[in-house]
């Protein structure tokens, strides 16, 4: 079972922010180690940009939504899909939902040249990028440039 948490349970994210989530009839699926997370600020689709990374769960299936901090206008959005497929065993016959989003900084990812795809990722990097992460598995950094998502594997 995917544990969610409505929007406004999470007062650590603005007000307008959490208003277009509830809008849209989002829930927030918290990964099995039990802290509150999947919703992260940072700078991802520009530099000076403040902006919410959140997974928005509706009816079991998820996406990645990139809002913006003043106006909780939804400005792009990524990995859309089940649920379900966020889980893995955690040991002793348990279950547990295992997606996570973290901000990463454009240092930790400013070496990198090309994505995983072989395309050439836009060179000075100069905002966050958004690592999602299956806990204890892998994580991908996604990093948006000219309207386009670049895909760079973190962890595995």
């Amino acid at each position: 079972m995917v544990r969610r948490l409505p929007p406004d349970s999470l007062d650590f994210i603005p007000r307008v922010v959490r208003a277009a989530l509830n809008e849209r009839g989002c829930l927030i699926p918290q990964p099995f180690e039990g802290k509150s997370r999947n919703a992260v600020t940072g700078a991802f689709t520009a530099n000076g940009a403040v902006e919410w990374a959140v997974l928005c769960s509706v009816a079991g299936s998820s996406q990645i939504l990139i809002i913006d901090s003043q106006t909780g206008e939804v400005i792009d959005s990524l990995n859309e899909g089940d649920d379900a497929d966020g889980m893995q065993g955690i040991g002793g016959g348990k279950w547990g939902y295992s997606r996570a989003l973290n901000r990463l900084s454009k240092e930790a990812i400013g070496h990198r040249l090309i994505d995983d795809y072989g395309k050439a990722i836009p060179q000075p990097i100069d905002h966050d990028a958004l690592d999602v992460a299956f806990l204890e598995k892998a994580s991908v950094a996604h990093y948006r440039a000219d309207g386009n998502w670049y895909r760079v594997i973190t962890s595995d």
